[in-house]
């Protein structure tokens, strides 16, 4: 039984979507892990030290929960430094985007 079906070549489209996830499921589980390690080592701190301990990492982890991630992330990226020459992004490489207007790859001018 293929729960999502088959594509042209007979092949199990659910087990070739779980293959090529796997880096992101990877990243995932990961990422999750850190945050449940991190979570109980200060839960820990605060509850053994209590008192001031407690209140700063309680302050602290209410300052973080306040800011959403994404600007978080943009505040990361804009510290940054930019790429070197030698690398090439969508956004900052021109070399085969042309403007639409432009003549380049048209040879009957």
């Amino acid at each position: 039984m293929h729960v999502l079906g088959t594509d042209f070549m007979g092949r199990d489209l659910l087990s070739r979507m779980l293959w090529g996830s796997r880096i992101s499921l990877s990243i995932g589980f990961v990422s999750t892990a850190i945050s449940i390690f991190l979570g109980i080592v200060l839960g820990a701190l605060a509850g053994y030290y209590r008192g001031i301990v407690d209140i700063a990492l309680s302050r602290l982890i209410e300052i973080m929960i306040c800011f959403p991630s994404f600007f978080i992330i943009l505040a990361v990226v804009a510290f940054l430094p930019r790429a070197s020459s030698t690398s090439c992004s969508s956004w900052d490489c021109s070399d085969g985007w042309e403007s639409p207007g432009s003549s380049a790859g048209n040879s009957s001018v």
